[in-house]
């Protein structure tokens, strides 16, 4: 028997749910790669400090000129308030992160949500199509039952 097609009346909607998970996808993936770039930034801030503090206490011991050592106290407080700053950057990333996270999160129960009505109406179309079939098989098997009832 030939079977009738399944169309699913909010197809189109399933389809942009899928579409924004997909977007939504992205958007964690890039916000996790800048998140790790800042990271790494702040890592390469806090070396060029912790180098700078380390050659501020060597030539502290050496006793050098006045004017070095404020250099060298300039060049601390730069590397710190960098070090700070960055920080600061950093804890941005992550909560753009935990912001996408969530978002995926949502767009992706959004969509199960609309699979699992799509599911719903699959199996009341199939058991209307069994119906249908089974009501057709016993119209046919009445058909010939009388067909041969007459014929005797």
């Amino acid at each position: 028997m030939l079977m009738a097609m399944f169309r699913y009346s909010m197809e189109n909607i399933l389809n942009v749910k899928i579409k924004i998970e997909e977007q939504k996808k992205m958007e964690l993936a890039k916000a996790m790669m800048d998140q790790k770039m800042e990271l790494e930034k702040q890592e390469a801030i806090k070396a060029e400090l912790d180098i700078t503090i380390e050659v501020f206490r060597e030539r502290q011991k050496l006793s050098q000129s006045v004017s070095e050592f404020q250099r060298l106290s300039h060049n601390v407080n730069y590397y710190e308030k960098a070090h700070k700053a960055q920080k600061q950057v950093v804890l941005k990333a992550e909560a753009l992160v935990e912001k996408r996270r969530k978002a995926l999160q949502k767009a992706l129960e959004e969509k199960q949500i609309q699979e699992k009505l799509r599911e719903k109406a699959l199996n009341i179309f199939l058991e209307e199509e069994k119906y249908k079939e089974i009501k057709i098989l016993d119209e046919i098997v009445g058909f010939r039952y009388s067909k041969k009832s007459d014929e005797e």
